[in-house]
């Protein structure tokens, strides 16, 4: 034998004992969207013949070589697969793609597992995505790794990448079943891993959402395949639908401006249930710095609008926006991949929502703080969600309990300042008891939200009891009342009645409020000569502490 053929022989019989190494088929768009191949094997070869299986340049084994390889002498290779249902796309997808090649061979399926030649199933493949027999053998089989049980068949990036990615791995697996090793080339089926799905090779094109690159089977695998099994080369140039592309759907546009916009359409009879309805929108077309009312041919960077069954019928812009300018909506018929007909355009003023409305999330709790002037003030503390935008603003309305603010305009206003602690705000108290609702209201559209929940307060009553410290009187015969005791923010009232404190009891309509919370030191003066009482209690709004100060002096004449 001459060194060249024993060299063949060695090469052939290392390739037919080869494991196929497989990658990880991406299986969610995290992994796949950072563009690494989605996984197909490399070559595990004999120790010391790595340069002679990696076949570079697609060199094809003679098919009369003597060797380990054998091509297959029939021209229907029956196989039967037991693979779950939801991979049946990938594997007829692949074996189609090799029948319909031109080649003499065939792979035909049956339901009869005893008439198979060849056996597709899940199995172990040593941690490769799968495994194949290499040639014509008498038990031929084809491995997918049991891993990929736990795989959305209609998931990964782009969409139909697990679908796609699964059928080029079966399709690479039936070429090693064919007698192909791997090749160079990092689009050619038969390269060591499958960058099919990527944006290099084009076979999930981003700007054809739904479809995959039909030549699956590179042209130059396809003319080795006929050199070897004969035939005529056929060639499938273009793209192909992963499923069935809807038909154009008549959708209608209506309301903007004054009301949101909403889209309607006659619910196409027998739709599968994956059928969705997308509506988009973008910047609107102008001319010269004037609008033009005809939408741009592609919607630059498009916001998603939403997407609704095909069964629903309508949609409506939920959607919160603050500048009412006019948009690009458009809205078409597609399948679950998003392959669909061009659909509907036109341009409308999208509605601006109203803000969110408010949510009070505790009671208000009363707190006592300095005002600006130094003066302790009663305030109200609560806590409530953040305004939903940056050009947001909450605002507050109260009034009496019983008569809570029904709208922006009910009640009275009343001013409320952010809390040391986020997401809690403060209040001054205006009144002994209330009802407190609160407002968002949008800056640039100046739309105001629906009241938040409402909450009520109530200001005890004081019940402390004053002490006095010194009662004194000057030398015009007034008289000055030093008074302890108080509790900020409360106030001490006072009154004078003639006579002696034994019989003087309060009257609530005429205490006298000239002094801050601050000053305790009252000066006392009546018209009344001789016996007087002077009377002073701690107050907040009307309610009394029911401890009174009596103190009992003689008013002098000047």
């Amino acid at each position: 034998m001459s060194p060249r053929k024993a060299t063949i022989r060695a090469v052939l019989t290392a390739a037919m004992s080869a494991a196929l190494v497989v990658g990880t088929l991406a299986a969610s768009p995290a992994s796949a969207s950072r563009s690494v191949p989605t996984g197909l094997d490399a070559v595990t070869p004999a120790a010391g013949t790595a340069a002679e299986l990696d076949l570079q340049n697609d060199g094809v084994v003679p098919p009369n070589a003597r060797s380990g390889f054998r091509k297959w002498t029939l021209t229907r290779l029956y196989y039967y697969e037991s693979l779950p249902a939801k991979w049946d796309w990938s594997l007829s997808t692949a074996v189609a793609k090799w029948n319909s090649s031109g080649g003499r061979i065939k792979f035909v399926r049956t339901p009869y597992k005893r008439k198979a030649k060849l056996l597709i199933s899940y199995g172990d493949t040593g941690g490769s995505a799968a495994r194949a027999t290499l040639g014509a053998t008498a038990h031929p089989w084809v491995r997918l790794s049991n891993r990929f049980k736990a795989v959305d068949a209609y998931g990964g990036y782009p969409p139909g990448g697990n679908r796609t990615g699964i059928m080029s791995v079966l399709a690479h697996e039936l070429g090693h079943v064919l007698g192909f090793s791997h090749t160079a080339g990092n689009c050619s089926l038969m390269y060591p891993t499958n960058y099919f799905t990527t944006s290099a090779c084009g076979g999930l094109p981003l700007t054809q959402p739904g479809h995959y690159k039909c030549q699956v089977i590179d042209r130059t695998l396809v003319r080795r395949f006929i050199s070897i099994y004969g035939g005529a080369a056929r060639y499938a140039p273009g793209y192909c639908a992963l499923e069935r592309v809807p038909p154009p759907l008549a959708i209608t546009f209506n309301g903007g401006n004054d009301s949101a916009v909403t889209a309607s359409w006659i619910p196409p009879s027998g739709a599968p249930t994956t059928w969705r309805v997308w509506i988009t929108h973008g910047d609107a077309k102008y001319e010269y710095g004037e609008l033009d009312e005809t939408c741009p041919k592609s919607l630059a960077q498009p916001q998603a609008g939403g997407s609704v069954a095909a069964s629903g019928g309508s949609w409506t812009d939920a959607n919160s926006y603050s500048d009412q300018v006019p948009r690009c909506f458009r809205a078409r018929l597609v399948n679950r991949y998003g392959a669909g007909a061009p659909g509907t355009t036109q341009v409308l003023t999208r509605y601006a929502w109203p803000p969110q409305a408010p949510q009070i999330k505790s009671n208000p709790t009363l707190v006592t703080a300095a005002d600006d002037s130094g003066d302790v003030q009663r305030q109200l503390r609560f806590s409530a969600s953040s305004p939903p935008a940056e050009s947001t603003w909450l605002f507050a309305r109260w009034g009496p309990t019983g008569s809570c603010p029904t709208s922006a305009t009910a009640g009275e206003p009343l001013d409320i300042d952010d809390d040391a602690t986020p997401g809690y705000y403060r209040a001054p108290v205006p009144d002994k008891s209330g009802c407190l609702v609160l407002f968002a209201k949008d800056l640039y559209s100046q739309k105001v939200s629906q009241g938040s929940n409402s909450v009520t307060w109530s200001v005890p009553a004081p019940t402390e009891t004053l002490a006095m410290t010194s009662f004194v009187q000057d030398e015009y015969g007034d008289h000055q009342a030093t008074i302890n005791g108080l509790v900020a923010p409360h106030k001490v009232l006072y009154q004078v009645v003639a006579g002696s404190c034994a019989s003087a009891s309060a009257d609530p309509a005429t205490w006298e409020d000239t002094q801050s919370s601050s000053d305790k030191v009252i000066d006392i003066y009546s018209y009344d000569q001789g016996t007087n009482c002077a009377m002073f209690v701690a107050a907040e709004w009307d309610q009394y502490s029911p401890h009174v100060l009596k103190q009992e002096f003689t008013q002098r004449a000047y």
